[in-house]
This record gives C-alpha cells, structure tokens and sequence, in this order.
C-alpha cells in the first residue's frame, strides 16, 4: 500500500484574513483581522452583516457618512443635525476617535466620551450603541476622510487629541493636523510593522510580543513611541488567540493617554530605530503553502500564524486544503516515508517532515470553507 502524499500548495488567487479588525467584545469570538486594510475570505464572507443604513430621523440617530452623495456635502448623509459640543468638566478631553466601535466604548466607559467618531469596518457591531450613548456626537459610518467636506466636518469639532484603535486605512495628513494624533500597533514597534504582526510574531517563533501606543505619521507604524506592554507569545496561541490577547492592553494604554493628557500631562516619546524595522505584510499565496521539508515545530508554528484565517495550504492530489491544526508527534513514520508523505499511525493521520512528524488535527475544504476530516481525504488513496 502506497502513502498518500500531501504536497505544497500552487499558488492561487490571493486571500487577505479576516476583515474583523479586533475583537468586538470581551467574550468576541470573531476571528482578528489587521490594523491596516480589510479583506474578506469564504469564512468571513458567511459571517459578515451586510450594513444596511437606518433613514430614520430618531433623536438618537446623528451623522452618517455614507459611500454616496448627499445634498449637502460630498460623502455626507445627514439624519439629523447634532449640537458640536458636550456637557461636561472643563477639562475634558475633546477626543476624535477613528476605529471600531469597541475603542469607543471603553472610552466612554473610562470617562472620555468622543466629541467625533468614525466607524469602520461596518459589518462590526456597536453603531447602535453609538448613537444611543454619544449623544450630540459626530457619528461617521466608514468615512472618506479624504473628502474635503468630512475633515470640515471633524474640523467642526475642534479635537483636542486624535485617537485610532484598528482604524483599517491611512489617515491623510489634513486629519492628523487637526490635533496631535495617537494609534495603537498590535506588535513591539518597530518590529513587525504592518498589517498581519499576529502571523509573523508566531511563524517566526517570537516567543514575546506586545502592543504599542506610538505618534500617527503619514506612513503606517513609523511614529515615536509613547508606550509599550509585554506579553508571552503562547505554545499554543493562533494568529485569532493572540490577537484577542492583545485587545485588552492596547485599549488601557489609550485610556491611560487620554488620562494623562486631561491632567495636563503630556507623555514624552521615543523615536523607533528605522534600522531595526521588520515588515508584517499579508502573506502571499506561496507563503501560505507548506514547505513539509521544514521541521515540525516549525510547521506547527506556521499552522498556527495562519489559524483560523487564511490557513496554512497543501494539497492531496487535485484537492487543496487548508490546514488549520497539527501537533508535533513523536511516532516513527514508515521506513522510507518523505517528507510530504502522510500515514496512518495509532494516533490518526500523520505527515513526515524534514525532521519529525506532525498529526492533522483540522483541516478544511480550500474551495468552499467546509471542515473536512483527514479519513475523508485520504479514504480513496489509503
């Protein structure tokens, strides 16, 4: 009986991860997203929520900036016309916050409502509350903010601080000048800058990471630092776990800044060393595909920087499959086993490795997202 034989995924039509930027809620199971831009995959396509505008003109309802035109202003919906300013100590932080929901939400809970917010992504929840709870706030909905009309508009507000927590485009330049402008970055700046940090902190055997509060630049990631927290990287933890970890320090820093800049207290900085940056790009299609010549840990590790979004790729003859879980395995394969090579030990499905093996735990189904179990796949070959 010959071995079934998985090889290396071709390459194929990229996929981007999970368009959640964050966890949406301290018990969110989403899978995380990146700070930079968006994407969608089968699985995110099922679970989207389609943003479906409300025209109602209810007292809680603001401002929504919508992708069309209005009468009024370029990129401007307007429901109904809230008063630009609040009630409250003289030492309130007039805060513009750009990202998802959640980050409003703990600033307000921490006693820092914005006097401005913009959305997005959309398919996130949390609008609702918004406009129940930031009343007589400047609510946008995935706003241009290059359009003239919406920085006129956040200009109104007169921020004293801009805030971004998983904000997923580039800020221009006009916003950023309205107030000193602050971010959060899923990673230790300047190592691992970009848009996926959680993938590459794991692939490459990180074994700490962190968040940072830093400046917003005109370019991603590059502004001084405020601030950093250190977390362990876990044995176990996925690109989703580590991202959900992460949620949590990153929002106290913001919280602590805004603290801090009500009192009068403004934080010092520290330019990053340029020389010392690493890149956290998406990854491409060829190096999502496993190279089985690797060691074990190191394709369990790679498994677990794509889990559960996009998943690590392979294929088993014509079908091409996403693995999203392996373990190390100490059974010896079958003398004369290569690496690639799957077989049946005691303990399940097992592939041999450049050194070592690993078992398949999960895997799914490339084409449509469907979970697929290694008997199934191998049930003709075996």
């Amino acid at each position: 009986m010959s071995s079934p034989t998985l090889t290396v995924a071709p390459r194929r039509s990229p996929i981007s991860r999970r368009r959640a930027s964050a966890s949406v809620s301290r018990s969110s199971t989403r899978p995380p997203g990146n700070s930079q831009r968006c994407g969608r995959t089968a699985l995110a396509r099922r679970w989207v929520m389609r943003y479906r505008p409300s025209r109602s003109t209810t007292a809680a309802t603001t401002r929504m900036v919508l992708r069309g035109w209005s009468d009024t202003a370029p990129g401007v919906y307007t429901i109904s016309r809230p008063p630009f300013s609040r009630a409250g100590p003289s030492n309130a932080m007039r805060i513009l916050y750009l990202g998802v929901p959640l980050g409003a939400r703990v600033l307000h809970d921490a006693g820092h409502p914005p006097v401005a917010a913009g959305f997005a992504p959309l398919d996130l929840p949390g609008r609702r509350w918004a406009r129940r709870a930031l009343r007589g706030a400047l609510l946008l909905g995935s706003p241009r903010l290059g359009d003239r009309a919406v920085q006129h508009a956040l200009a109104s507000t007169r921020p004293d601080v801009v805030l971004s927590f998983f904000w997923p485009r580039r800020i221009p330049e006009p916003v950023l000048a309205l107030a000193p402008a602050y971010g959060t970055h899923p990673s230790l700046l300047p190592r691992w800058r970009g848009p996926d940090p959680y993938y590459w902190a794991i692939r490459e055997g990180d074994v700490e990471t962190g968040v940072t509060l830093h400046r917003l630049e005109a370019r991603y990631d590059t502004g001084p630092v405020v601030a950093q927290r250190r977390l362990p990287v876990g044995a176990e933890d996925t690109a989703w776990s580590l991202a959900r970890k992460l949620d949590r320090p990153a929002l106290a820093l913001l919280v602590e800044l805004v603290d801090r800049l009500a009192g009068r207290d403004v934080p010092s900085v520290t330019p990053q060393n340029h020389g010392c940056a690493t890149e956290a790009p998406f990854p491409t299609p060829e190096q999502l595909a496993l190279d089985w010549t690797r060691p074990a840990e190191v394709i369990a590790r790679h498994v677990r920087a794509a889990a559960p979004e996009p998943g690590a790729t392979a294929l088993l003859g014509e079908t091409e499959v996403e693995i999203l879980a392996v373990a190390p395995t100490d059974a010896r394969p079958p003398p004369g086993l290569r690496p690639a090579e799957a077989w049946r030990s005691e303990a399940g499905w097992a592939v041999r490795c450049g050194r070592g093996a690993v078992r398949l735990l999960a895997l799914r189904r490339a084409d449509d997202g469907e979970p697929v179990t290694p008997d199934a796949l191998f049930a003709d070959r075996a």
